[in-house]
């Protein structure tokens, strides 16, 4: 008989895979050998100058609309020839053909001065026609407003070289905006803006203390004015900006100026044809200017400031932050800016 076959020899096992390497490590960070940073002093200063003066005149005729053979009421309906804003609405009724008339309205009485309780400014009142048949009555309103205000913030950071910094100094306004989802109705919501001045910086220190700073945003907005749209009250936004690089010694001041605006109006309302009559014409019209400047200039006083050598005048830009026992070193000076302004106001 045949020998049997060999048995087959059993299979290696493979070789186990190679552990893999290791990522190499990361090169360790360079020594600090530049810590230096720059103090940053800002003063915003905003000059508002705004003056008012609005002198017109007014003419109303009154006519009897209803007879006394109605249970004894008459009503009266005034007509303005000079349908001026400023002296108030003068409403004319529809006239009532029931048997029984409402009573007169406080805004139909036979007194003239009583459509301008709400306005301000001086006026004068006076009757030049009164007849059966019914009355003329003149007004005539002069008003002079003039106001100041000042706007000052001092904010101070210390900032590291090479990095952004920001500054805002002012507030938001908000306004009524609509918005329409098919098929919902408009609904009316709240948006708020903000307004003031928007410095957005970036210093870096370059040879021989020199610092070179880079406006990146310089954005000064207002509200310049209230516009009424489809009986919606918005405010127009005026907007003035400006970006640059400047290099500026340590410890000297920037001055960035040329941010000044002056807005002049003149609004001229008239009869026509009797409104252009000369000395005639003058109660058939109404004048009214208004005039606004505004002045704003910013400081910016940058500081090289290297914590391991500190010079006088690093230490003196500094001396904002230094802490003296258990309260800042600058607040006998805060409260005593703090008690000027309200005296001030």
């Amino acid at each position: 008989a045949p020998a049997p076959a060999p048995a087959p020899a059993p299979a290696e096992a493979a070789p186990a895979p190679a552990p893999a390497e290791a990522p190499p490590a990361p090169p360790p960070p360079p020594p600090l050998t530049d810590i230096r940073q720059v103090q940053v002093k800002v003063w915003i200063s905003e000059a508002n100058e705004r003056g008012i003066r609005d002198i017109g005149a007014n003419l109303n005729f009154k006519r009897f609309v209803r007879g006394v053979e109605k249970n004894g009421s008459v009503a009266e309906a005034r007509t303005n020839l000079l349908p001026l804003d400023q002296f108030g609405t003068l409403n004319l009724p529809f006239p009532d053909q029931s048997l029984f008339p409402p009573p007169l309205r406080s805004d139909l009485d036979n007194n003239l001065a009583n459509g301008l309780q709400d306005r301000q400014g001086a006026g004068l009142s006076f009757s030049i026609i009164d007849t059966p048949y019914g009355t003329i009555d003149g007004a005539i309103r002069a008003l002079e407003r003039q106001s100041d205000a000042d706007l000052i913030s001092r904010p101070e950071l210390l900032v590291a070289n090479g990095q952004p910094a920001l500054i805002k100094a002012g507030g938001q306004v908000p306004f009524q905006d609509a918005k329409i989802t098919p098929p919902y109705a408009p609904q009316l919501q709240v948006q708020w803006r903000d307004v003031g001045v928007n410095l957005n910086f970036t210093p870096a220190i370059m040879p021989d203390n020199m610092v070179q700073l880079t406006l990146t945003t310089l954005e000064v907005s207002d509200v310049n004015r209230i516009e009424n749209f489809r009986g919606v009250d918005l405010p127009v936004f005026s907007t003035r900006s400006q970006t640059g690089v400047v290099y500026v010694p340590d410890s000297t001041t920037l001055v960035i100026g040329g941010l000044t605006s002056r807005v002049l109006r003149s609004t001229e309302r008239r009869v026509p044809v009797l409104g252009k009559i000369p000395l005639l014409g003058i109660p058939f019209r109404s004048r009214k200017a208004d005039s606004e400047n505004r002045n704003l200039l910013i400081f910016v006083s940058p500081t090289v400031v290297d914590l391991r050598a500190p010079t006088p005048r690093a230490e003196s830009a500094l001396e904002f932050w230094r802490e003296r026992g258990t309260e800042w070193l600058n607040t006998p000076r805060i409260e005593s800016e703090r008690d000027a302004m309200q005296v001030g106001l």
